[in-house]
């Protein structure tokens, strides 16, 4: 996936506590906790209007990864597994997300969804898939007997 662009910042960094950024930054990833790690006073000195500080996201093996890039630095500072979350539901909004706010496109969040399909929701699509076979195989009884009778019947 190439990385998306989440925030451009060309002021001071507070290297700790990531007060400007890391509200807007939650906001992006539908409510899951991305934690950010801090990055150091020396590399958020270097952050001014000729070398902002840009946050990146990523998806790489099922995992989102913040990247902060200030110059040619490149300092890894939080990720998140999302094939780790259990209820599938959840794992599912957060993908659906992520896709509205363009950091995953439709061909990855289908390929995830593949790898971590929702067994129950399976179980109910082949139940509802079985279901409609046996109705179909009733109908078409049916209409054989209907043809049998009007021809029967001289029709």
């Amino acid at each position: 996936m190439k990385p998306k662009l989440l925030l451009k910042y060309d002021k001071d960094i507070d290297s700790r506590s990531y007060a400007i950024i890391e509200p807007r930054l939650a906001k992006l990833f539908a409510g899951i906790k991305v934690t950010l790690k801090p990055i150091g006073d020396k590399a958020a000195a270097k952050a001014s209007v000729k070398t902002p500080a840009m946050w990146f996201a990523l998806f790489q093996a099922d995992k989102i990864v913040v990247q902060l890039k200030i110059g040619a630095d490149l300092h890894v500072i939080g990720e998140f597994d999302l094939g780790s979350v259990a209820d599938p539901k959840r794992r599912r909004e957060i993908a659906e997300s992520l896709k509205d706010e363009g950091v995953l496109d439709g061909a990855e969040v289908a390929q995830f969804m593949r790898r971590h399909p929702d067994k129950n929701r399976l179980a109910e699509l082949r139940q509802a898939v079985a279901e409609k076979l046996k109705a179909l195989e009733k109908l078409k009884n049916e209409l054989m007997t209907l043809k049998a009778e009007l021809a029967g019947s001289g029709g």
